[in-house]
């Protein structure tokens, strides 16, 4: 990575062809955390996992501890990024690490700001960023990314209403904005997509598990222009490689059950997938 490097952000995938009509783009991972599980050193040593079809990624450092990983992972042709700070790490989003984001996002190769938002689950045993400062933080970090015109990746979990009035009342209704990792009521989802001209949902591995039924239902009822792939990894892989370290190879799985769900050929769903993710990442 190069503070000097400039430009507008593109993620630039090839023209769609017969040859490229099964081809995919995983918008949503955690790259230095899959090499670090499966105990890898560098990229490439994922090639046969990942297989000849993904043809981009998309890595999001939301964490301070992974930005400098992520930068250096830029290097790679294939692998594209986001930045910002996860809602429960909210309490990390200083003033100094806000401007060493504003700087990172120079470089073209950043597509967004994310994943930023709100994140009420609780969680045995363990304490996370309290409610009021993930507010505050998300209303920020929201804030930076108009200011420099970066799509918006959205986390949200258990926390809806809070959601979408902060949405609301900061974004723009035509603005690019990425729901990732969905996993809410099919209510809210309807919500978000009928609020936000131009917002799409991630739906990741946990479509394909026997227990995700109103998650499914979603898929179902959710336009398929409004949807995009990702793993998320290395968190969720999908049936049947649950339990093991998920990456962006995984991807077929998921379109081979949104497929199913909607009762289209998975040509379809990568042809969409495509277009979707053109129109969010450039």
């Amino acid at each position: 990575y190069q503070r000097r490097v400039r430009g507008k952000r593109r993620l630039s995938l090839t023209t769609m062809s017969t040859e490229t009509s099964s081809k995919f783009v995983d918008t949503h991972c955690n790259l230095p955390e899959i090499l670090e599980q499966l105990k890898f050193l560098q990229f490439k040593q994922l090639g046969s996992l990942l297989g000849e079809k993904l043809e981009k990624c998309i890595t999001v450092s939301s964490t301070p501890g992974t930005l400098e990983k992520t930068l250096e992972l830029l290097c790679e042709d294939k692998v594209f990024a986001a930045v910002g700070v996860h809602p429960l790490y909210a309490e990390h989003y200083t003033t100094e690490l806000e401007q060493k984001l504003i700087e990172v996002c120079k470089h073209p190769k950043i597509l967004a700001w994310g994943e930023i938002g709100l994140d009420y689950h609780v969680f045995p045993n363990k304490t996370y960023c309290p409610r009021d400062i993930q507010i505050d933080k998300f209303k920020l970090q929201l804030k930076r990314a108009l200011e420099l015109k970066k799509p918006i990746i959205i986390h949200t979990r258990e926390a809806e209403d809070d959601t979408i009035q902060i949405m609301k009342q900061y974004i723009p209704k035509d603005y690019l904005i990425h729901v990732h990792c969905y996993t809410d009521s099919l209510k809210f989802a309807k919500q978000l997509v009928s609020e936000f001209n131009n917002l799409f949902l991630g739906f990741t591995g946990v479509i394909t598990f026997k227990n995700s039924s109103d998650l499914q239902e979603v898929v179902r009822q959710i336009p398929i222009d409004r949807i995009l792939l990702e793993t998320d990894g290395p968190y969720m892989a999908p049936v049947p490689f649950r339990g093991k370290v998920c990456h962006p190879g995984m991807i077929p799985h998921i379109a081979d059950m949104i497929a199913k769900l909607k009762n289209i050929s998975v040509s379809e769903v990568y042809t969409s997938a495509r277009v979707n993710t053109t129109k969010m990442y450039g």
